[in-house]
C-alpha cells in the first residue's frame, strides 16, 4: 500500500496476511468451526422457542383472530399483521444480542487466546465488528424473524371461524392435531 509522507515521497508498506502462516489458519479455523456450530445451535433453540411462545400467544388470541377473519380481513392481512409482531421481537432480541457481543468481544478474544494449547502459535486478531459484520447480523436476524415466525402466523389464521368465536377452545389450538404436531415439533427442535 502507498502512504504520502510529509515531503510527497511515496512509502511503500507491507499488509500481512490476517491469518499469517498455515498453522494459524488451522488453529483459527478450528475454533472458529466450534464457535459458529455452538453459536448456530443456541440460535436455532432459541429460535424454536420464540416461534413456540408466538404459537401460545396465537392460542391465547384465537379469538381476536376469529373475528377478524370473520368482519371480512384476509388472512394475509392477518398473517403480515402476525409476521410484523414477530420481526420486531426478532430485530430487537438482534440489537440486543449485537450490544452485548460487541461489548464482551474483546474480553472473549482475549480469553481464547489465553486459552490455546500449548505450542499453538501466538494470534494477534482484530475482532471489531465492521459494517460486514452488523449487516451480517441484521440479515440473519430478519431471516430468523421471517422463518420462525411465519409458521405460527400462518397456522394462527388457519382454523374453524365458527368454534373459535364461540370459545370452545377447538378452534386454533385446542384439540387441532397439526397444532400439537408444530409444538411438538418446535418443543423437539
Amino acid at each position: 500500500m502507498i502512504s504520502n509522507i510529509l515531503g510527497g515521497r511515496p512509502r511503500w508498506r507491507s499488509m500481512r496476511d490476517p491469518l499469517g502462516r498455515p498453522e494459524e489458519r488451522s488453529v483459527v479455523f478450528g475454533i472458529g468451526a466450534v464457535v459458529l456450530a455452538a453459536v448456530g445451535l443456541v440460535l436455532l433453540i432459541a429460535c424454536a422457542n420464540v416461534a413456540n411462545l408466538l404459537l401460545a400467544r396465537a392460542s391465547a388470541r384465537q379469538k381476536e383472530i376469529a373475528i377478524r377473519l370473520a368482519i371480512g380481513g384476509t388472512r394475509w392481512r392477518i398473517v403480515r399483521q402476525l409476521l410484523t409482531e414477530s420481526l420486531l421481537i426478532a430485530f430487537l432480541g438482534g440489537a440486543l444480542g449485537s450490544l452485548l457481543a460487541f461489548w464482551s468481544i474483546e474480553g472473549i478474544a482475549q480469553f481464547v487466546l489465553a486459552h490455546l494449547p500449548h505450542g499453538a502459535p501466538r494470534l494477534v486478531w482484530d475482532v471489531h465488528p465492521d459494517l460486514r459484520v452488523w449487516g451480517y447480523s441484521l440479515a440473519l436476524t430478519a431471516f430468523t424473524g421471517i422463518v420462525f415466525g411465519l409458521a405460527p402466523a400462518l397456522h394462527a389464521t388457519r382454523h374453524d371461524l365458527s368454534t373459535a368465536v364461540k370459545g370452545d377452545g377447538g378452534g386454533l389450538m385446542g384439540k387441532s392435531a397439526s397444532g400439537g404436531m408444530l409444538r411438538a415439533t418446535l418443543v423437539g427442535v
